[in-house]
């Protein structure tokens, strides 16, 4: 029982502290540093939901990992193999997550949770990034809706794998994205009054 109550308690703390780094990723500007960042933050929740046996969680973030270590070889200006690269990884996450689901996890329901939100959030960013930015007001706010899909997900998930910094911080993440949403169409509002004005 004790050993039990170690291993929870050692997942929780490298859980925190990914999330710490993670969240501090975006108090910088050089892409080098966040990535850094983003990437302690995916190897120490990897590590942490390996742990808690969590391994439907944990294959996104290794994935994760994957990727964040490659697209720092990759030029931004790279775009067709920086696609490529992205597609690849959100092909391997669905797969891979519900196999380990359903061959190391018995199938469990909250499994599916960090598989099908990393997904939403994977793939929209993804359009987004490749589409034509006509409307950075309406990206944005998808984006965030994705994030949101996504947090939700991860935090039930973080609930039943006994993570709790998992929740905490995609509770927050819930909240700013609302707050921003709010920011946005408060501003598109503003926009649509103005014109109507000048009209």
């Amino acid at each position: 029982m004790n050993i039990l109550i170690s291993v929870i308690l050692v997942a929780n703390i490298l859980s925190l502290a990914g999330n710490i780094l993670f969240t501090s990723s975006s108090l910088f500007k050089s892409r080098t540093k966040i990535i850094i960042l983003q990437t302690s933050n995916h190897l120490l929740s990897s590590i942490a939901q390996f742990l808690q046996s969590a391994f439907s969680g944990m294959v996104q973030d290794v994935l994760l990992l994957i990727k964040n270590i490659v697209l720092l070889f990759v030029k931004q200006n790279h775009k067709i193999i920086r696609i490529i690269i992205n597609v690849t990884c959100i092909i391997l996450g669905l797969v891979l997550g519900i196999l380990l689901n359903v061959l190391l996890n018995d199938n469990i329901w909250y499994g599916y949770l960090p598989v099908a939100g990393t997904f939403i959030f994977s793939t929209t960013a993804s359009i987004i990034f490749i589409k034509e930015k006509i409307n950075p007001n309406l990206d944005e706010f998808i984006i965030k809706i994705a994030i949101i899909i996504n947090a939700i997900f991860w935090l039930i998930y973080g609930l039943q794998i006994k993570l709790y910094p998992v929740t905490i911080f995609n509770c927050i993440t819930i909240t700013l994205c609302v707050y921003r949403i709010i920011i946005i169409v408060k501003n598109v509002i503003t926009n649509k009054k103005q014109k109507s004005h000048k009209e």
